[in-house]
């Protein structure tokens, strides 16, 4: 049907924004909090302490964390949005199908 067929159309165009956005944008923050990480480990060398490494890798990680979550969340008001869309039409064609209806 042309629903089903306009869905996957959305599917697909949404994986491959999703997909520029981890390329463009994600990875680069991953990279960098991989590479904050192995410094904290070049720092601690032979002699720091295990819990002074720990806490300095975690810092490193949260940038990523929180890019990671911003889109987790932006996926997630757009999902909201489009299912409320989605609602809002199919209400509005049930409306028409019901007997004494004038547009």
């Amino acid at each position: 049907s042309k629903a089903q067929a306009l869905n996957a159309r959305m599917e697909t165009e949404a994986r491959v924004l999703l997909d520029e956005i981890d390329k463009q944008h994600v990875r680069k923050v991953a990279r960098s909090a991989y590479a904050c990480a192995v410094s904290c480990y070049d720092k601690a060398g032979a002699s720091g302490s295990p819990d002074a490494l720990e806490v300095c890798v975690q810092n490193c990680q949260i940038p990523h964390q929180q890019a990671h979550a911003y889109v987790q969340n932006e996926v997630a008001q757009f999902q909201n949005r489009l299912n409320r869309s989605m609602q809002e039409c199919q209400d509005k064609a049930r409306d028409m199908m019901q007997p004494g209806y004038e547009n």
